[in-house]
């Protein structure tokens, strides 16, 4: 009889520690991730569920921190505590780790649905403190919030997410969309920001961190709604930044968005809206060759046309290849390069079913109205010649074609 009792011991004391399941392994790696909640005058309350995602982090036993942007972002803090929101302590990631070891059921119950239960209700009531939005000041700190959680984390380098929702509109500091034309700015001028941004060191350290945006460009009264080219734009503009910064893999994620806008918040001032006619698009390629020089971005570019001229087809399309200096191909300045960068755009759009019915191709060379001096000293200057390697795209009734019209329709070759 003891011998049964002890038997059905044993039974009872497996039931409880692995809850009839198995137990499974501690996982092989971990995510930490840092939120940056725009939640301010000016945006749309954007339909995001973070449940998934705060599951995912905490059952991998990764680590999450919270930042409001504002005008002067900081880490969001448990209610009349200094504990970092959402953060677990060295012993807490320890204590954490021992749990899921000796019986997943129980951790799952008392720590993993609590922590996430927890900071879900946190980031619910989350609210910004201080005037304008810092949106660079945001990703610093979440730069300083990645180096504390690297403390506690059990892994030399777990890998690290950052999840955004904001209008991507900073209204302060390095950044700041009230004072600068950023949503109007062409490849060369923002790459001419984002040059100044290093050389000055304002760029946040990113490096390999996953950059999922949600909401950018969503904005409510009393900011003015942006075009979809201001969007295209202010996403390029913010990839340029953020790629810059060392980021490996940056998203743009449109989500259905509330009318209802956040209201009696701190104060945001608007952007203005400015409506440029002189609308063209730019494609780069490679020293040299007709292979596009970025892939995700020209692919951005190419989806533009292809919905310009579905909205538009009764008008003629002007595909017209340029080239850099003449010391571009090794010294020979081949007139054929022009040629094959306008007919390598006419085959992707080919490929997305648009016939050349209503396109004509133009190669203009080195010798074009947006030709940037990329000769210094005798020697080719190869970042201004990098503006110099690309195609312009626009329609005939872009102030370009009345103003070059006679330099375009010499150009035309198909």
């Amino acid at each position: 009889m003891r011998k049964f009792d002890t038997f059905l011991l044993c039974i009872c004391c497996a039931i409880f520690f692995t809850g009839c399941t198995n137990q499974p392994e501690l996982p092989e790696s971990s995510v930490n991730m840092v939120i940056l909640a725009g939640k301010h005058n000016n945006s749309k309350n954007i339909n995001i569920n973070l449940d998934d995602k705060i599951n995912d982090i905490y059952s991998r036993l990764g680590n999450i921190g919270v930042i409001v942007i504002d005008g002067v972002p900081t880490v969001a803090r448990e209610e009349g505590s200094d504990k970092a929101l959402g953060m677990l302590s060295k012993n807490e990631m320890d204590e954490s780790r021992k749990n899921f070891s000796i019986s997943y059921p129980y951790w799952e119950k008392h720590i993993l649905n609590e922590n996430c239960s927890k900071l879900k209700d946190a980031i619910n009531k989350l609210e910004p403190d201080n005037d304008e939005v810092d949106i660079i000041a945001a990703f610093h700190e979440a730069e300083s919030v990645f180096t504390e959680m690297s403390i506690y984390s059990p892994e030399n380098s777990p890998q690290k997410e950052v999840i955004i929702y904001d209008t991507g509109l900073s209204t302060t500091g390095v950044i700041n969309f009230t004072e600068n034309n950023y949503l109007n700015m062409n490849d060369e001028d923002m790459n001419m920001v984002v040059n100044t941004l290093k050389n000055d060191k304002d760029l946040p350290d990113l490096n390999n961190v996953k950059i999922s945006w949600y909401g950018i460009g969503e904005v409510s009264e009393p900011q003015k709604s942006l075009s979809n080219q201001h969007i295209d734009n202010l996403k390029k503009f913010w990839r340029k930044i953020l790629e810059a910064s060392g980021a490996n893999n940056v998203e743009f994620i449109n989500l259905s968005s509330s009318s209802d806008a956040y209201k009696e918040k701190p104060k945001v001032s608007t952007i203005p809206i400015i409506i440029i006619d002189n609308d063209y698009e730019e494609i780069y390629f490679t020293r040299g060759t007709s292979e596009y020089k970025n892939d995700k971005e020209t692919a951005e570019t190419i989806n533009r046309i292809l919905k310009k001229i579905k909205k538009n087809p009764g008008l003629t399309w002007y595909i017209l290849g340029c080239t850099a200096g003449e010391t571009e191909d090794n010294g020979i300045y081949d007139s054929s390069l022009s040629k094959k960068r306008a007919l390598k755009i006419m085959d992707s759009l080919a490929e997305n079913g648009v016939t050349k019915d209503n396109i004509k191709l133009g190669a203009l060379g080195a010798e074009n109205p947006w030709h940037v001096s990329d000769i210094v000293d005798g020697k080719m200057d190869d970042t201004k010649a990098g503006y110099n390697r690309k195609a312009i795209v626009f329609s005939n009734k872009n102030d370009y074609y009345n103003k070059y019209q006679d330099i375009i329709i010499s150009s035309l070759f198909a």
